[in-house]
């Protein structure tokens, strides 16, 4: 069994905002061949900042792997501002964001304010997991999520990496949290 790596900078993500996450679980398993989710059903950051504001966020996530890529789908609960309730209410349900693994959160969002993106989304998790949500505007088709490299990154995605490589190919295969 192959070992996740993640490749600083390199795109390692594709994520999606849909409205209902089981029926997407399931239409994205049969037509995408994805399969080896981890659900986690009502999520929460231990810190978000929205445009600058803290604010709660509640969503279900889904996610798998098809080679080292990560698909994402993402289900926000409740109307409360956040990137992905402005991608539902400006273009519907669909596409949201490219993420890429990096090294210096910090440093690689400083690098993109200089260049003119806004810091639209940060967050937290228990374990450590630190993300950032570029607005690129018209330069990218939707947001560009940094997602630092950590050893809760690697506790939190390396099993469901081996999900997906254990997948069988036919069932959406579903491991559930938070249920």
């Amino acid at each position: 069994m192959s070992e996740l790596r993640f490749h600083p900078g390199r795109l390692a993500q594709v994520a999606f905002v849909v409205e209902d996450i089981e029926e997407a679980i399931v239409t994205h398993s049969r037509e995408l061949k994805l399969g080896g989710w981890s659900l986690f059903k009502n999520f929460r950051f231990d810190e978000l900042l929205y445009r600058g504001q803290p604010r709660p966020l509640e969503m279900h996530a889904a996610i798998c792997f098809s080679g080292e890529m990560m698909y994402e789908l993402i289900q926000p609960i409740g109307d409360g501002p956040s990137v992905y309730r402005d991608t539902i209410d400006s273009r519907g349900y669909g596409f949201h964001h490219f993420g890429y693994m990096v090294e210096a959160l910090d440093d690689v969002v400083a690098d993109y304010e200089s260049r003119g993106h806004v810091l639209a989304q940060y967050s937290e998790t228990a374990n450590g997991i630190r993300a950032a949500y570029m607005d690129a505007g018209p330069a990218v088709p939707g947001m560009v999520e940094l997602l630092e490299i950590s050893q809760g990154a690697t506790e939190t995605f390396a099993p469901i990496y081996a999900a997906s490589l254990a997948w069988d190919g036919k069932s959406p295969a579903i491991t559930r949290y938070g249920d």
